[in-house]
């Protein structure tokens, strides 16, 4: 959240210098109880598990940067196979670009068919995550 923040202070100075006019930037946000250390919780466990490439904020310093999204992909399984495992599981995740195409090309990976994404809430429980990490957990070892 405190990025949502500072840019919405840049973008309200940007206004202010290069057009000469007051904008009004409105964020709203509201409390999410334990989202962060879900998170923490879920990346730690993504962390455990071998070949994992990570794309995004991963240093726990900076956390308050980033929103509870893991984006990632394994050695050896194509984003596409990974989330079409999932979703046979009733695990909804994203595969491919998320319409972030600049990203992913400067990443690399736009021809290698992106990344996964996995969105975490504040409604996620601790055993919704368990249940996500234990089927990556059982298709990163097959």
């Amino acid at each position: 959240y405190r990025a949502a923040y500072e840019l919405g202070q840049a973008v309200t100075a940007y206004a202010k210098h290069h057009l000469g006019e007051t904008v009004t930037v409105l964020c709203v946000s509201y409390p999410q109880p334990n989202t962060e250390a879900r998170s923490r919780g879920f990346e730690d466990g993504l962390r455990e598990l071998p070949g994992i490439r990570f794309y995004g904020i991963t240093d726990y310093a900076r956390f308050d940067y980033r929103a509870p999204t893991a984006c990632f992909n394994f050695d050896g399984h194509h984003p596409h196979d990974i989330a079409a495992k999932l979703g046979k599981q009733t695990i909804n995740v994203w595969d491919a670009n998320y319409y972030a195409l600049s990203l992913l090309a400067r990443l690399d990976l736009a021809a290698t068919g992106g990344a996964v994404r996995v969105g975490l809430a504040q409604y996620n429980t601790p055993q919704e995550i368990d249940r996500i990490l234990s089927a990556l957990r059982e298709i990163n070892t097959n």
